[in-house]
């Protein structure tokens, strides 16, 4: 018979032990979602993207750099732009110092300096730590967040190079606005392209789950940023009129967004990523596949791998993958479209094809467009697309991503309509190859703006 504190100590045990189970369990479920938040963060190789700054030390900065500049009020920028600050010139050689209204000195910064210039940039600097230092207590900072000098130091640097840039493209002339305009539009799209690839990549795990690890090896690379559908408010090449022609089509309002397909994009991948947003869809929706997968590593146990089981538990897992399989076949009946569902704040419609992408993306870091994202029919249009498709190197041998062939039951009625036409329509305008000479290997991508405009997204298609 056990003693009272045997008893407490087995009663203690058996609830740690809960506890785990229970902490274990949340995390595998809450993992992809803390993956996805964290890659956004911190991005793809775990390096974190800036300091983490409190909100209220930004404002702090911002709010005394700007006073010690003696710009206090926003003027228009131009016609049909926002407000803005405008910032005060360098001052040039034998001119005074300028001076508040209470007669503090204000700074002159050399917007064409670095930012930690010996002289007025120091200056500048060290006067705004200072300052934010000072009035630590109006802007409510706690003591901890006043006393780090260091951290402040970096937040004041921080803005002065956004101030710098901003000084350097208002005085730079209608050719500096214009390259930024059009710097700012490539940015924002490639932002929107992250966001699609991103929640393509939330019906992964379902798509393993249907089709097996062994036909999906490769999956994760072939979801990239560079080969997602652009999504744009404005005309295009097309015109008002003809855009507004599918917008009608498609039975959505002035404010919808266009989809741009990637003409160069192989019609396999786009068939791809049409499926893995319709799982993506069907994971937030109705089922995850945690449990599912669960059951099939019990199934698997201690062999190698699903290749590697018996006939028998292979059937058992066949039966497993067709049961959601049908599940998400009998959601997807009751869908005209991925595009289009109750709750969306802004719908999307498929733009006329004289607006798709027509060539690769140059210049990509992260990523690598391989021969086998191409489409064969675009490379044979004209020497140039031949010339990139050469150069463009050839996907990892042991990938069996892109030979499996994927359900029409797995597709929308209106999404099989649309592939079936753009198979039909999307070589007919034949390029005459005069274009810049790019190239679809592996190269350097503008860096990104995640300036968030719409989370509500459906992936690509």
């Amino acid at each position: 018979m056990t003693t009272l504190e045997e008893h407490k100590s087995l009663r203690a045990e058996v609830l740690q032990w809960v506890a785990e189970a229970v902490e274990a369990e949340l995390q595998e479920k809450l993992r992809p979602l803390i993956e996805s938040e964290m890659e956004d963060i911190f991005g793809k190789d775990g390096k974190s993207r800036g300091t983490d700054v409190p909100q209220v030390l930004q404002n702090a900065v911002h709010a005394d750099m700007r006073i010690l500049l003696g710009v206090r009020e926003m003027n228009p920028s131009g016609a049909g732009t926002k407000k803005s600050f405008t910032l005060p010139h360098p001052l040039e050689p034998g001119e005074d110092a300028r001076h508040a209204d209470d007669g503090a000195p204000l700074h002159n910064p050399d917007w064409y300096a670095n930012v930690d210039a010996e002289g007025v940039n120091q200056n500048y600097v060290s006067a705004s730590v200072s300052l934010v230092q000072q009035n630590a207590e109006a802007h409510h900072l706690p003591p901890p967040l006043a006393q780090n000098t260091e951290l402040i130091e970096v937040v004041v640097k921080g803005y002065f190079k956004s101030m710098k840039r901003k000084y350097q493209i208002d005085n730079g002339g209608p050719a500096v606005q214009e390259r930024h305009v059009k710097k700012r539009k490539t940015v924002k799209n490639h932002a929107r392209r992250h966001r699609l690839a991103n929640i393509m990549r939330i019906g992964m795990e379902a798509f393993e789950v249907i089709f097996g690890e062994v036909r999906t090896v490769g999956l994760p690379s072939v979801v990239c940023t560079p080969c997602v559908s652009d999504t744009a408010t404005s005309d295009g090449v097309a015109g008002n009129e003809l855009r507004d022609s599918y917008r009608k089509d498609a039975d959505v309002g002035v404010g919808a967004w266009e989809l741009r397909t990637p003409l160069w994009r192989s019609r396999k991948l786009t068939r791809l990523y049409m499926v893995l947003a319709v799982l993506s869809r069907f994971v937030r929706e109705h089922e995850d596949v945690l449990d599912l997968k669960k059951d099939i590593k019990k199934l698997v146990g201690d062999a190698i791998s699903e290749a590697h089981v018996s006939p028998e538990v292979a059937e058992r897992i066949r039966v497993l993958r067709a049961r959601y399989q049908a599940k998400v076949e009998a959601a997807v009946k009751g869908w005209s479209t991925i595009l289009m569902k109750a709750g969306h704040r802004i719908h999307r419609f498929r733009g006329p094809l004289e607006n798709a992408q027509t060539f690769p993306p140059k210049n990509l870091k992260k990523y690598t467009v391989y021969k086998e994202y191409i489409n064969d029919q675009w490379v044979g249009l004209n020497k140039q697309n031949s010339r990139m498709f050469a150069r463009a190197p050839s996907c990892p041998s042991n990938w069996t991503i892109l030979d499996l062939e994927l359900p029409d039951s797995l597709i929308p009625v209106d999404d099989l309509a649309w592939l079936a036409k753009l198979e039909e329509d999307g070589y007919e305008a034949d390029g005459d190859g005069d274009e810049e000479d790019d190239d679809a290997g592996n190269h350097g991508e503008e860096e990104v703006d995640e300036d968030s405009e719409d989370d509500d997204e459906d992936g690509d298609v």
